[in-house]
Order: structure tokens, then sequence, then C-alpha cells
């Protein structure tokens, strides 16, 4: 049996700097799955690297903020495929932006964590004038067992070109 496509490889042209896989200089963000135990959330497990280390000793927080952005709009996206019972990635491509992030720094991430979890389910979706609208999410980066970052994300849906869709 195949092994089931992590969601980012949908769409390997995206050039995020956070998630997308066409951006050799990027974090990386890209083997995100429905966590086994819970559909409703989604799971990805990333590698820490040296580069995203803070003036101290923990993971800089630009790139917590980042890692919790990207995942969840990932869930936003991969979610509403689910809701709309649509295969992911087809046509016509759904979308979510980042509307608003509050995220709050419970805990340094230690460095020698070497990879963290970042977990986002989804809170509740909004429909606006009978469409979908914006999706409400919490996202959590796990290291060493720990919840050390907490955010809670407003996307909102976007459509896009055939160009910007298709890479």
């Amino acid at each position: 049996m195949p092994k089931e496509k992590s969601f980012q490889e949908y769409f390997p042209g995206n050039s995020c700097y956070g998630c997308g896989p066409a951006n050799r200089y990027g974090m990386h963000v890209t083997k995100s799955h429905w966590n086994i135990d819970k559909h409703n959330e989604l799971i990805c497990f990333w590698k820490i690297r040296p580069k995203y280390r803070s003036a101290v000793s923990g993971l800089h927080g630009g790139t917590s903020a980042s890692l919790a952005d990207c995942h969840s709009i990932w869930t936003a996206v991969a979610a509403r495929y689910d809701l709309e019972q649509r295969p992911f990635g087809c046509e016509p491509v759904i979308c979510y932006v980042t509307r608003r992030i509050e995220i709050d720094f419970n805990k340094p991430i230690p460095m020698d964590s070497d990879v963290i979890s970042i977990v986002t389910k989804v809170d509740s979706f909004m429909e606006k004038e009978g469409k979908p609208d914006r999706c409400i999410l919490e996202t959590w980066l796990v290291a060493k067992g720990i919840i050390c970052v907490k955010s809670r994300v407003v996307a909102a849906r976007v459509e896009l070109s055939e160009e910007v869709a298709h890479g």
C-alpha cells in the first residue's frame, strides 16, 4: 500500500518560506497529516536546526510564530476539503490566509529538543452570506512533551487566480 502524501506534497510549487516545498531556503514545514487518534487535528514533526536559534538558548520566537501560522493554514485547508467531502487538492483549490494570529510563548523551546510536534485543531468554521469565510484554529508547539507555544489563528478563505493555484 503506498504511503499517503503529506498535504504540502499536493502543491509542490508552493514557495512559502515556512511550508513551501519549492523554497530551498525555507523552514520546510512539509509533512502535515491527520492525527490518527483525532481526525479533526493535523500533526507534523519539525526538526530544529541551529540557524533558528534565538539570541538566548531557545528557538527564535519568529520561527515559532511561522511554524504555528503555516501549520494552522494547512489545517484550515485540509479540514475544509474534508468538510466539503472533496478529495484534497481538487479543483477549485481551497486556500486560506492568516487574518489574525495570537501567540502565547509559555516556555522557550529548547534547541536540544531535536524535533518538535506541531499540532493544530479546528475550533470552528464561519460563513458569510452563505459562503465559507473564516476558520478559527488552535495550534500547539510541543517539545519534550511540554506545550511551549500556543496560538489561535483566524484564517480567511480567499479565491486564487488560476496561475497562483497551479504554481
